[in-house]
């Protein structure tokens, strides 16, 4: 999910038209950043979903990334006030790892945007399904520490398809 920051004030200041504007800057921005195979929609006022389907965790958190930076740098044009900057916050959420339905699936997408709307704005925040368990342990070496985490294997999650990070050699 994506929801543009303090959009309300571009309508106010600017008038509906100017807000209109800005959404369909907004939207061909997303429609551009994505794959053919990728559904971007209107989800609500400001609001927008982006569904990017057979996408692991790791390439959706980066193409997020990529989408935010793209609409932060990318000012809508207004004619007769010029350039807006417009800033979203971003909640991502997987199927089926955070998610047994597509309920379930905006639940967390909007709980994780929530958090990034409240940590600060203008940024990508990813669902953590409770189901997952982080721990910390000391190796023999009394000088490292590494943080582990347990997923358990729910909703028929695919780990070739819904990796929560690029594959490493460790």
């Amino acid at each position: 999910l994506l929801d543009l920051d303090k959009f309300k004030s571009v309508n106010d200041t600017y008038g509906h038209q100017a807000g209109n504007k800005a959404l369909e800057h907004v939207a061909s921005i997303l429609k551009a950043g994505v794959r053919e195979t990728d559904l971007v929609a209107r989800y609500g006022g400001e609001e927008f979903v982006v569904i990017l389907p057979q996408t692991p965790k790791h390439d959706a958190r980066k193409l997020g990334e990529e989408l935010r930076r793209k609409l932060e740098t990318t000012p809508v044009e207004i004619p007769d006030v010029g350039p807006i900057k417009i800033t979203a916050s971003l909640g991502l959420s997987t199927f089926p790892r955070d998610a047994a339905s597509a309920e379930t699936l905006l639940s967390g997408a909007d709980q994780a945007l929530y958090d990034a709307k409240n940590t600060g704005r203008n940024r990508l925040s990813v669902f953590a399904p409770p189901t997952v368990a982080r721990f910390s342990y000391a190796p023999d070496r009394g000088d490292a520490a590494e943080t582990i985490s347990v997923v358990a294997d729910f909703n028929g999650w695919q780990p070739d398809i819904d990796m929560l990070q690029e594959q490493s050699s460790g």
